[in-house]
């Protein structure tokens, strides 16, 4: 299996043996070289998607290029795509993950909390100074970032399995546990529609 998350910064794939990240400046030359090349030496038959929300270039690019591998690849990839809204509630509701996300949107002094504790959950934009404690982050490498990296999770791939780590402790990710059926043609998870000009 082959874990890839969009829904970052910069992109991740790790198909257990190999990690990499790509930056999103570019993205559009080196993607599919990159996708073809792991593959054709490592082929993979299914894919874990971390699927928006996120920067809207890496949602588009990397669904078009999934799409267009599966297009002529045999035997199909199963594609499990899943946003971050609905992984993260259900790692809240595991006691994995604490109830309140912190959304850095590559600002020096703003971010956003999602409470998880409401249904839908909720979200309002605060001052990085007025952050709670107990609030986790997503995987960023942006430089500028929040320096509280104790709160941050990172999702990995050892032999098939899916973890996520938070606070230096490692859970799986079991996906029948998500209710999330594989499909070989995947759209981008924007959660708001994007302006094109």
């Amino acid at each position: 299996m082959l874990l890839i998350n969009i829904s970052s910064d910069k992109v991740a794939l790790d198909d257990g043996n190999r990690q990499e990240r790509l930056d999103r400046n570019g993205i559009e030359d080196v993607l599919g070289p990159t996708l073809l090349d792991w593959h054709k030496s490592s082929p993979f038959q299914d894919v874990f998607l971390i699927n928006g929300p996120g920067g809207f270039t890496n949602l588009r690019v990397w669904t078009l290029m999934l799409n267009m591998l599966n297009a002529v690849a045999e035997p199909k990839i199963q594609i499990f795509s899943v946003d971050k809204l609905t992984l993260f509630a259900h790692l809240v509701e595991q006691k994995v993950l604490p109830a309140i996300w912190a959304i850095y949107l590559w600002q020096k002094h703003n971010i956003w909390l999602t409470d998880f504790t409401t249904n839908p959950p909720t979200t309002k934009e605060i001052k990085i100074s007025e952050l709670p404690a107990d609030v986790f982050l997503d995987e960023v490498c942006d430089q500028y970032r929040p320096n509280w990296t104790e709160n941050m999770i990172h999702f990995s791939n050892q032999k098939d399995k899916l973890f996520v780590t938070y606070q230096d402790k490692k859970h799986e990710i079991i996906i029948q546990d998500l209710n999330i059926k594989p499909t070989v043609h995947v759209e981008a998870d924007y959660m708001i529609e994007p302006v094109l000009n």
